[in-house]
């Protein structure tokens, strides 16, 4: 029996955010977005490079849920904005909006497939689009910054656990969907490789 792949990641989290995206005012959304940016960028390099979009404001549009989170620059941080008027509006699906937050694509592709628009201040737009493409998430440094040393010494083993742990549970499961982790073919009841089984009393070669 052939098993269901897992949904994707990016499947598994439009899943999750739809419905909460639905239920919410753009007000709530521009502090959920605010909160989750200023926590994700605890520790990452990234942040340092927010100085030169101090003040500015940037709006993300959901075009398909018709809901826009407004945000301001501030030193290494954002806040919610809601109401002011941006200096760039980033436009697109949730679907596209996700992939992109995820780094599941690269943002020059989904500008020039349009499932992502621009509009506004171009070189503001342009310097958010590097900033994003530019953020490798660093685990470690995000929980050094965020927990104290001993509690954060011991997520930081515990995930690294966790991650070899997925690693190989992912190799595994694509050598399933590969047919490698089936049974060799031509192996007989008696556990040999093909060869034929001797008759009892025949003269030996």
């Amino acid at each position: 029996m052939r098993l269901p792949s897992p949904p994707p990641v990016t499947e598994t989290v439009l899943l999750l955010l739809r419905p909460a995206l639905r239920a919410a005012s753009d007000e709530v959304l521009t502090h959920a977005v605010a909160a989750g940016c200023n926590h994700l960028l605890r520790g990452q390099s990234v942040a340092d490079r927010f100085a030169e979009l101090d003040g500015r404001v940037i709006a993300l549009a959901v075009i398909d849920e018709g809901r826009t989170a407004t945000l301001r620059v501030r030193g290494r941080r954002v806040e919610a904005a809601a109401g002011a008027v941006p200096a760039v509006t980033i436009a697109g699906t949730l679907a596209a909006l996700c992939r992109l937050a995820l780094h599941r694509e690269d943002p020059d592709a989904l500008f020039f497939r349009r499932e992502l628009s621009m509009s506004g201040d171009t070189s503001t737009g342009v310097h958010v689009k590097n900033l994003i493409a530019a953020f490798d998430f660093d685990w470690d440094t995000h929980w050094r910054a965020s927990l104290p040393p001993l509690l954060a010494a011991g997520v930081i083993g515990g995930g690294r656990r966790l991650r070899e742990t997925g690693r190989r549970l992912r190799r595994a499961w694509q050598a399933f969907e590969d047919g490698k982790a089936a049974p060799a073919h031509g192996r007989h009841d008696d556990g040999a490789t093909g060869a034929p089984r001797s008759m009892p009393g025949a003269p030996r070669q």
